[in-house]
């Protein structure tokens, strides 16, 4: 984990006093007639363990990349590295990024009990368990330029209540969405080309999918609608339609 940029100088003002004081006292045992006698040679020995340590921690504390964050309201907003270490200990609730961060880990913040992301600008991919398992997680938006949304990379923010599926993503990720119990509305592109298996699995059986297309496009391709891990009662609507219908009414053709 990296360290803030007040604990960097507090380090390092800690490092140079301590090499003053180690010095000083070296410089004392071997200016004095009784140096050789063993009771001083332990202390000349014990100070130079001393300074050595001190230079082997000021030297990790200056090249170790700090930690910039600033604070909003009561959110800690971490800004680079280390942002992840600072959730797993409580202390964010909010993480957003440096406008030239372009990628994420597999699994960055899974599990971790932050309540809002912005995504960088710039984002393209959100890997595999990226989100898995953010339980609190309920205020994110992913980028425009995010083209692929990875296996289980929201499963379980039971806290998200919507999402909407950038326009250049082509497929969703297996199990993309699963568990996400408080989901209600998911906006999906024109440019989706499938939905892949349990993407929605385990959520809110009264889920609502917009598409941003006529119904005519995915007539053929919501008959899978189970594969997707929907229910019967899960509603769909499409840009010529006006209001919502439940998906099995409107694949059999009955009348709302």
């Amino acid at each position: 984990m990296g360290v803030t940029e007040k604990e960097e100088k507090y380090f390092s003002c800690c490092f140079i006093a301590l090499l003053v004081f180690g010095l000083m006292l070296l410089g004392v045992c071997m200016v004095s007639r009784d140096f050789w006698r063993i009771y001083w040679a332990g202390a000349s020995i014990a100070v130079g363990l001393f300074v050595i340590a001190a230079i082997v921690f000021g030297v990790y504390t200056c090249f170790k990349k700090p930690v910039k964050y600033v604070k909003i309201e009561d959110s800690l907003i971490v800004l680079a590295d280390g942002r992840n270490e600072y959730a797993k200990h409580g202390a964010v609730q909010s993480v957003c990024f440096f406008a030239d961060d372009e990628k994420l880990k597999d699994g960055e913040f899974a599990g971790l009990p932050i309540e809002r992301v912005l995504l960088p600008e710039k984002l393209e991919k959100i890997p595999s368990y990226t989100f898995a398992n953010c339980e609190k997680l309920a205020d994110i938006s992913i980028p425009a330029t995010v083209t692929e949304i990875g296996e289980y990379a929201f499963a379980g923010c039971r806290a998200l209540k919507s999402i909407t599926i950038p326009a250049a993503v082509a497929k969703t990720g297996e199990y993309a969405f699963c568990g996400c119990t408080g989901l209600e509305k998911v906006e999906l592109p024109n440019g989706l080309e499938a939905i892949s298996f349990g993407t929605f699995a385990k959520c809110n059986r009264c889920i609502t999918l917009v598409f941003d297309c006529e119904e005519s496009v995915w007539k053929e391709k919501c008959a899978a609608y189970k594969t997707w891990g929907l229910t019967d009662a899960c509603k769909v609507q499409f840009s010529d339609w006006g209001e919502p219908k439940t998906i099995k009414a409107w694949l059999e053709g009955e009348s709302q």
